[in-house]
């Protein structure tokens, strides 16, 4: 029977503070026998999910001598020492334990989930993001743990036992594990003790994203090592993850996170992988997707590398050297953003090793290739996508004779293909897909600067083309709406001209006037449109 029964316990101050805020806790507990010492509490902030090393002890406090009956009092302790905590653990969910114990034995332990959210949300960098963190203490659930101690006054310093106990006072507290993240709605049942196969725990497993997976890491210790051996996702997609858009690999906050990110990412794939989407994962490198290849690569079907700008020409060796099965590829934009593909080389070894290909898109491509990929292509159901290619007129017209039955044909950026060439193109081959740069339709924003309006492709998010002005009103005329120049330089729209101030307005134009013949719009830092 134990000497000391918590009866509540309830935070003592307000929900959400700022992340250095000190904690405060009201403890009520009854003692059932006279004490030979006191009694010690300790509150523990739990740094990270990944190691026992990051736990800080906020502040420890004796409380004695107890007499026999009900006590109350308040334990107070400052914030956690953000040195003390990873970078990568900083936001998202934690812990705090409260701990009681005596004569060094613990007797019972309450965790209470820990919610730390950028206020306001932003870019911050290195240790500065924790003077942005708003922290909230999550006390609906607190989870308990009660410890039998045998002999409340022996003098040995024996751990104490862990034991079940049953739901306590009116803030529900129930019993599991300890504590790193999100709770467990099972109440301390682990499915994968109970269940005890792994490859079904696995199944479960794999019905949630990495984003969710990632999060079960915190839940307690079992689930962390069974996800650690790896859970084996035969896809993985992070083409919708928000990368580092500056370039700037230099912060050592941004840089931690993403790389933690892909070697998660890597660490879960299965080695029968199929599908690896990594578009636009900035902090990808040649040595890292050869270690994703080398251990995936052998059974892999799709692969997207778009944008990938830290990989390299050498990107292409290692996918030929590990991939047999590869029927879709994109690899546009990397090394940086250029377009490697003028290099008729690497168009070879693709084409030599791919030759089943249902999807292929590559970046600067010329018309001499053109003519090889039409008579492998020749007569097949393919999409093909040929961004900033160095491409005639007369070389894609040839390409299509010999491809008739193409499903997709992507030319955003190809210069040297005409607006009226393009609608040629789309009226004989009315079953093919074709994206261009060279009507409203193929655009999803513009924005003023300088001298030049800016036009952003929507199949190509990142990428911003400068138009210059005169060419602007070749676009203008596919608004909802007519727009022409007055003698001073302004503006004027005819037609819907509410939808087109909006679509001005969004573009950055700096000033906007009313006037009885209608809305013109003036940007104030192009004057002599």
């Amino acid at each position: 029977m134990a000497a000391v029964n918590v009866l509540s316990v309830s935070l003592y101050g307000p929900q959400t503070t700022k992340f250095f805020s000190p904690f405060s806790f009201q403890i009520t507990i009854e003692c059932l026998q006279q004490l030979a010492d006191d009694l010690e509490w300790r509150l523990v902030y739990v740094g990270s999910a990944e190691s026992d090393e990051y736990d800080q002890v906020l502040d420890s406090i004796l409380v004695g001598p107890v007499s026999v009956g009900t006590s109350k009092f308040i334990l107070e302790a400052p914030g956690p020492d953000p040195a003390r905590i990873p970078l990568g653990d900083a936001l998202g969910v934690t812990a705090v334990l409260l701990m009681g114990l005596y004569q060094n034995k613990e007797f019972i332990r309450i965790g209470y989930f820990v919610n730390n959210e950028l206020d306001p949300p932003g870019e911050y960098h290195g240790q500065d993001i924790f003077n942005h963190i708003r922290r909230e203490v999550l006390t609906d659930k607190p989870r308990v743990t009660r410890f039998q101690i045998d002999d409340w006054n022996a003098s040995d310093n024996t751990n104490s036992i862990p034991m079940e106990m049953s739901n306590m006072g009116s803030e529900d507290m129930q019993t599991t594990e300890r504590v790193y993240g999100f709770p467990v709605e099972s109440a301390g049942i682990d499915f994968i003790e109970v269940l005890t196969d792994a490859d079904l725990c696995k199944q479960i497993f794999r019905q949630l994203d990495l984003h969710q997976l990632g999060s079960c890491r915190r839940v307690c210790r079992s689930w962390r090592s069974f996800i650690a051996a790896g859970i084996n996702f035969g896809e993985i997609d992070l083409s919708d993850i928000e990368w580092n858009e500056t370039h700037d690999m230099n912060d050592a906050h941004e840089t931690e996170m993403e790389q933690s990110l892909l070697q998660f990412a890597l660490q879960q794939s299965s080695p029968e992988l199929t599908w690896l989407d990594l578009s636009h994962a900035k902090p990808l490198t040649d040595a890292f997707l050869a270690s994703w290849l080398n251990k995936c690569g052998s059974h892999l079907e799709h692969l997207d590398l778009g944008w990938c700008s830290k990989l390299t020409p050498e990107c292409v060796d290692q996918i030929v050297k590990n991939c047999e099965k590869i029927e879709s590829l994109r690899i546009t934009f990397i090394d940086g953003g250029k377009s490697i593909f003028s290099d008729v080389q690497l168009v070879d070894k693709i084409l030599q090793k791919y030759p089943n290909l249902s999807e292929l898109q590559l970046d600067g491509m010329i018309d001499i290739r053109l003519e090889k990929m039409a008579e492998i292509f020749k007569d097949r159901e393919i999409s093909v996508g040929f961004p900033c290619g160095n491409i005639s007129e007369n070389g894609i017209g040839k390409f299509l004779e010999k491809c008739p039955n193409v499903k997709y044909l992507g030319l955003e950026l190809c210069t040297d293909i005409s607006a009226n060439f393009i609608q040629h193109l789309r009226s004989q081959y009315p079953r093919t897909n074709i994206k261009s740069s060279h009507f409203a339709t193929d655009f999803c924003i513009w924005m003023s600067e300088s001298n030049n309006v800016t036009f952003v492709f929507p199949e190509i998010k990142d990428w911003k083309e400068p138009i210059p002005k005169e060419k602007f009103f070749e676009f203008a005329k596919f608004l909802p709406a007519e727009v022409k120049t007055d003698a001073e330089g302004h503006l004027s729209v005819e037609g819907d001209a509410d939808r087109t101030v909006e679509i001005f307005q969004s573009a950055g134009f700096d000033e906007i006037m009313d006037r009885e013949d209608g809305d013109f719009i003036e940007n104030s830092a192009d004057e002599g449109k």
